[in-house]
């Protein structure tokens, strides 16, 4: 067990060290981007793996094993979402042929439509590449994101679309940021001719540069087929084997000069050492995704509509609308406050004939026990009968002055 200088006990597996509000992390940690990924309604089976595998891609701050519900909506998730410090909702639907992908900000919006056109799972990626990549360590660590083609776009809901898709994942910080934790990339590419945005994930591997192949297999202990050289020198030096021996490099390894970078520290992959050139490469994970902005919505799956790539509105429309829809809130809360008014004149009205009653019950109390001590028999079978009746007033308040102002919006509709 640990101790200190004095001879004393630390406990270090219960007890965590305190972590104060200055601590180094803490600032950072409440500024992590955290989000759910769940889909709505009824789905094909491919578009529960791409909920699956987008789960995948946003980790590691994000819910794996959330349970859904085939009839929740959006605004059912943000009323878990918002406690938990969720910051991200990303929910898959289809309502026709067609798969859509809802991005939105928690609490107060905004919401992204995109219209997915095409997707590929990971095990579609993996079937075109000879040597797959296991990207279970690289799964642990957040990726980082890069935005192609995005720049010189001016226009307004491209833009939000930018810092949107940006801050889905943890910021970058060049000061505190450890080079092992740059495991995997995730890239979107805006083509500005049809407007479609491509989104790719890969992983990212380093291998010593200036080392020939057999080398290589050897840094890596893969054990080399000695058998038909003299000597290991043949091995090393390509010479033994027709066509060049098993050091030779067939011209799609050559060595990209402009892809070779001097390590700053550590990173995974023996031979890949602090101050050490290795060269590095991207292989893709999956999924793929080829999807296009179909509306932006100011508030949380609701408020104005900021864009929309097939409905176009003059200002005066807009106005119009806003002006509607600011009217509707305010009829909305006025008839919460009559609705509430009511129901509080009829607990009021309650407790009076609760009163009354309590008192008509006593005063027949006593003069039944004064016909008692008389010994005379006292009918009071009406009074009875008139606090029966006024206690099936008491229980009926009109359901329609306690429903949900929603609800009475949509049946008057």
């Amino acid at each position: 067990m640990p101790r200190g200088k004095a001879g004393r006990r630390k406990k270090r597996r219960t007890h965590a060290p305190d972590a104060g509000e200055d601590a180094p992390g803490a600032a950072a940690a409440e500024q992590v981007p955290r989000s759910f990924v769940f889909k709505s309604g009824r789905v094909a089976g491919y578009v529960k793996e791409l909920a699956a595998e987008l789960r995948q891609l946003m980790g590691p701050y994000t819910a794996a094993k959330l349970r859904e519900r085939r009839r929740a909506a959006l605004k059912d998730y943000a009323a878990v979402a918002t406690p938990l410090g969720v910051t991200h909702m990303l929910m898959l639907s289809q309502p026709d042929e067609a798969v859509n992908l809802k991005v939105a900000r928690n609490p107060q919006g905004p919401t992204l439509t995109f219209r997915v056109h095409s997707f590929s799972l990971n095990r579609h990626v993996k079937a075109l590449q000879r040597r797959p990549v296991d990207p279970a360590g690289a799964l642990k660590t957040p990726p980082l994101v890069v935005l192609n083609n995005f720049g010189g776009d001016q226009r307004a809901h491209m833009r939000l679309t930018a810092v949107t898709l940006q801050n889905l994942f943890p910021a970058i910080n060049v000061a505190n940021m450890k080079l092992a934790d740059c495991r995997r990339v995730v890239l979107f590419h805006l083509d500005k001719d049809t407007d479609t945005i491509e989104l790719r994930h890969y992983c990212i591997r380093a291998t010593p540069a200036g080392v020939n192949r057999g080398v290589r297999k050897v840094v890596r202990t893969q054990l080399p087929n000695l058998g038909k050289l003299d000597d290991v020198s043949e091995y090393v030096l390509g010479r033994g084997y027709t066509g060049g021996g098993a050091g030779a490099m067939s011209d799609s390894e050559a060595e990209d000069e402009t892809a070779q970078v001097v390590l700053s520290d550590k990173y995974s992959g023996r031979g890949n050492v602090k101050s050490q050139k290795s060269q590095v490469r991207l292989s893709e994970l999956g999924p793929r995704i080829t999807m296009k902005l179909l509306k932006v919505e100011r508030g949380l799956a609701g408020g104005d509509v900021l864009y929309h790539a097939h409905i176009s509105k003059t200002p005066e429309e807009a106005a119009a609308l806003r002006r509607k829809a600011q009217e509707k809130a305010v009829e909305r809360k006025r008839r919460r406050e009559e609705q509430e008014a009511n129901v509080e004149r009829k607990r009021a009205e309650k407790e009076v004939k609760k009163r009354k009653r309590d008192e008509r019950r006593a005063e027949r109390a006593a003069r039944r026990a004064e016909a008692q001590a008389r010994g005379e028999d006292a009918d009071l079978s009406e009074d009875e009968d008139d606090d029966e009746d006024e206690d099936d007033d008491l229980d009926d308040i009109d359901p329609e002055l306690v429903r949900d102002p929603l609800e009475y919006d949509a049946d008057e509709a």
